[in-house]
């Protein structure tokens, strides 16, 4: 059944191909850089957080 669901999907519109360009005007234009992502809590305060939820 699900390989008969994955063909019975309708193909992509051709309108998606259009969408692009107007897209394209966002990158151009000068965007403030991304802050770095913030480093992972360390794996200590994972355990207590488990911890206390069993508590």
């Amino acid at each position: 059944y699900w390989r008969t669901v994955e063909i019975g999907d309708p193909p992509p519109p051709p309108s998606l191909p259009p969408s692009q360009p107007l897209l394209s005007p966002l990158p151009s234009s000068p965007l403030p850089p991304s802050p770095p992502p913030p480093s992972p809590p360390p794996p200590l305060l994972r355990t207590q957080v488990i911890q206390y939820g069993k508590l």
